[in-house]
């Protein structure tokens, strides 16, 4: 579904109102954007794994989570840490080999001790909100549904329309659970070799 889409099934389902073109549109454009992230947040999803190289520190613009550090320089893998802990008993400015790595300021991936080494950050990256018509979202085709769903809930919630929250939400909750249950454990094929048999 492209973003125009989903923004018509909006309208279509109670929220027409929305659709003036000024004010309207643009909350029911946030609260598609919304829906969206939230929806891309829940998990640590596959479609969201990227992976970004560079020299350390390492900028990463929406990161959500850093899942391993390679040094490129060294071809080690780094510790993760965390800059209190690492700062009560180090020097976080300690020059040297790096062995750990720690996030600073949501978004940038330190290396300690500190070089300018090349790392490799496999990592998940959440997405920038749609803004065109025809911009389509990261989510899979056959989950895309649940970021309407995620949109209606937010706006009865906005409408104080407590019974159709309460209704929308439970099947915004079940779609979700089955998305997890599709994407993070995938059904594992095997393939039956025939064996010998007593008679």
């Amino acid at each position: 579904m492209t973003f125009g889409e989903l923004l018509t099934d909006y309208f279509d389902a109670g929220f027409q109102y929305e659709n003036d073109g000024v004010g309207g549109t643009l909350r029911a454009n946030r609260r598609i954007n919304a829906a969206y992230q939230e929806l891309c947040a829940l998990e640590n999803w596959p479609f969201l794994e990227n992976v970004v190289t560079g020299p350390a520190p390492l900028l990463i613009p929406n990161l959500a989570n850093a899942l391993s550090v390679i040094d490129l320089t060294t071809n080690t893998t780094l510790e993760e840490c965390d800059y209190d802990t690492l700062s009560k008993s180090n020097n976080p400015s300690t020059l040297g080999v790096p062995t750990h790595y720690w996030l600073s300021q949501g978004e940038t991936i330190e290396v300690f001790p500190v070089a300018v080494h090349r790392i490799s950050v496999h990592c998940i990256v959440l997405p920038i909100d749609m803004a065109t018509t025809f911009a389509e979202p990261i989510v899979p085709t056959a989950y895309q549904e649940i970021i309407l769903l995620g949109a209606i809930r937010r706006g009865h919630l906005d409408n104080g329309d407590a019974a159709n929250y309460q209704l929308v939400n439970l099947e915004w909750q079940a779609r979700v659970e089955a998305m997890r249950q599709a994407v993070l454990n995938p059904i594992r094929y095997q393939t039956l070799v025939a064996g010998s048999q007593d008679d």
